[in-house]
């Protein structure tokens, strides 16, 4: 009878550490969960450009490309200023994402 309790109380235990085990799995997200957003200036002056959500403002040349790699599933405010232009935009990136704005005159 004690060899059962034993037995019962083992199988039980197992039971629930695998129980346990697979509900702490995470699912992976694809492309670590980040998309990319490159910015063009094919402007003749220097452009400044905002990402108001993740506080950051960086200088991009004429004819040069900048690369910004983003969290997805969440939409991204973007200002860029430069002489005699000016453009409020928003973006919404998803994981994976590889997305080429290109900064002409209108």
């Amino acid at each position: 009878m004690k060899k059962n309790i034993l037995l019962f109380i083992i199988l039980l235990t197992t039971v629930v550490i695998a129980i346990l085990a697979s509900c702490n799995k995470k699912e992976e997200e694809p492309c670590g969960g980040t998309g990319e957003l490159w910015i063009e200036n094919k402007l003749d002056s220097v452009i400044l450009v905002n990402i108001v959500q993740i506080h950051s403002t960086d200088t991009i040349s004429k004819d040069y490309t900048k690369h910004f790699i983003l969290t997805g599933n969440q939409p991204y405010e973007i200002k860029i200023t430069g002489h005699d232009y000016y453009l409020d935009t928003t973006f919404m990136i998803v994981p994976c994402d590889n997305k080429l704005m290109v900064i002409t005159k209108p």
